[in-house]
């Protein structure tokens, strides 16, 4: 019945820099009197609902009234209205996306109030959305993202209300108590008035050129215009009006169609999806938080076996490049994902086309005159991943903000320390990299390290013992913590230093004698 929700009060909710709230903050704020407590929890608990009181250990202890729970000064949970998404995480990683989220629901006019629900990095969101599918959208978002979606008989505790442990809670967005009542309230108006077309989408509304504009048919030209309305704040039927208005040439399909509105509607469901799939990324920051937002989905998969643990160490290597770029869509060659993975190039070829037949990645474009490939990052939405498990465990390294690029990937990647055996050298390789980042200062048992990486106890053993001869790795009868040697000197160890250099070295050859070939073939003006 966990009712936290993770978060990282030093990262953005409303597209600026905000500070964790601060104890005196978050204690005046726990301190709110009864009515504001009982005016929240009618805001966002279903009518005629009880509450289920919770002890300190998070345990049922029995329904009474919403108003005997905050009388008492009891914690509580309720079940949530229909119209209400509520969302909770409890990892500092998941706080990422439960911000990614709020931000994609304020960029489109909806009004998200996020708590910080007692715990350090512990958040929950609440919505109001009148729109089923919309409602819907957010919360398969949210589900991809990993976070615990509440409704239905998934209790979560309302606003301020009070902590089991008496934690303090606070309002993190927004900061005003008036405001976020006022969000929540039933008839909260979910979007902000339309706005007009890009010259570029008016354009092409009003003359129908979908070659001009590089569309493959009407078909898709009608697509792309329905995500242009609903970014705009569009309905439906206004989109619909315009479509039927005769001056708008690129109607003329819809006009054609016997049933223009059912049409309309399939296309309209179909741009819905694909804007709340990826919101409009306005600058560098809004691209970080999309990133952010893959990275957190991909901290909760289980990436099984050997070849998992290769898969994970290019998809890491791919936020690496994403988040110094700034950028969704990126360059990135098959060597330059080798140095930053600790991999060969021909392998990180093999792994690309297990990680975009898996939904991670993207090939927007393929090598061309002498350019490298162009991906961009995604969450996966296949159902064989949908029902993938997901594991709950907490690094002491997990990402708090995105100021440094080395607080969200994981640590020493390419490190020579990690190199495959199969390089010509006794590295420790992937598999042991993934057990050694897992570890934090906590002590971990391998029976719960298993499970999170997928691989069988005894692997996990073996992996142990491996980073434990080199310092990397520290047990006791409480279980096994991550050690801190100079991951140069473990290379030097176990022999494997300077492979990274070479590495590099012998790809800045090959690209030279590429771009002399080139050169000589006179391709360069191509």
């Amino acid at each position: 019945m966990g009712s936290h929700s993770a978060g990282s009060a030093q990262t953005t909710i409303g597209g600026g820099p905000r500070t964790p709230p601060s104890r005196r903050e978050s204690c005046a704020a726990s301190g709110a009197t009864r009515d504001l407590v009982l005016a929240f929890a009618k805001a966002v608990a279903r009518p005629r609902t009880r509450a289920l009181l919770l002890d300190s250990n998070n345990n049922s202890d029995g329904w009474v009234s919403i108003e005997d729970a905050i009388a008492a000064g009891r914690a509580f949970a309720v079940e949530v209205q229909h119209e209400v998404v509520a969302f909770d995480a409890d990892r500092p990683d998941l706080s990422l996306a439960l911000e990614a989220i709020a931000n994609e629901m304020r960029h489109h006019g909806l009004r998200p109030v996020v708590v910080a629900s007692g715990r350090e990095d512990h958040r929950h969101l609440f919505c109001r959305i009148t729109d089923r599918r919309q409602r819907d959208l957010y919360r398969g978002k949210a589900r991809a993202a990993h976070l615990d979606v509440r409704s239905g008989p998934r209790l979560i505790r309302p606003p301020l209300s009070a902590h089991r442990q008496g934690l303090p809670v606070a309002l993190v967005y927004p900061v005003d108590l008036e405001q976020a009542l006022a969000a929540l309230a039933a008839n909260a108006p979910d979007q902000p008035g339309p706005r007009p077309l890009s010259p570029r989408m008016q354009h092409l509304l009003r003359t129908g050129d979908y070659t001009g504009y590089g569309y493959q048919s009407r078909s898709e030209m009608i697509l792309a215009l329905a995500v242009a309305a609903v970014n705009a704040n569009w309905t439906e039927e206004q989109f619909l009006d315009a479509l039927l208005n005769p001056k708008n040439t690129a109607g003329r399909k819809v006009r054609e169609q016997k049933h223009p509105k059912e049409y309309i509607s399939g296309r309209w469901r179909k741009a819905q999806a694909r804007v709340a799939d990826r919101p409009p990324i306005g600058n560098r920051d809004d691209a970080r938080q999309e990133i952010l937002r893959v990275r957190a989905a991909c901290e909760g998969y289980r990436w099984k076996g050997r070849g998992g643990a290769s898969e994970w160490a290019v998809i890491e290597a791919h936020f690496v490049i994403a988040l110094k770029t700034g950028k969704l869509i990126y360059h990135a060659s098959v060597r330059e994902v080798g140095e930053e993975a600790g991999l060969t190039a021909r392998a990180v070829a093999n792994i690309h086309q297990r990680l975009r037949k898996k939904g991670w990645l993207r090939l927007v474009r393929g090598a061309k005159h002498g350019e490298a490939h162009t991906w961009s990052l995604q969450v996966p939405t296949r159902d064989d991943l949908a029902s993938t498990d997901v594991h709950s465990h907490t690094h002491s390294d997990l990402p708090r903000g995105c100021e440094e690029i080395a607080n969200v990937t994981a640590p020493g990647l390419g490190a020579d320390a990690f190199r495959w055996r199969g390089l010509g050298h006794m590295g420790l390789g992937k598999s042991a990299q993934r057990v050694w980042q897992v570890l934090g200062r906590e002590p971990r048992q391998p029976d719960e390290l298993a499970p999170v990486l997928g691989i069988k106890r005894r692997m996990v053993q073996y992996h142990l013992a491996r980073l434990a001869k080199h310092g990397l790795a520290v047990g006791d009868r409480a279980g096994w913590r991550r050690g801190s040697p100079n991951l140069i000197e473990v290379a030097g160890e176990v022999g494997t230093i300077g492979t990274r250099d070479t590495q590099r070295l012998d790809h800045k050859r090959e690209r030279e004698a590429y771009q002399e070939y080139r050169s000589a073939k006179g391709l360069d003006s191509n």
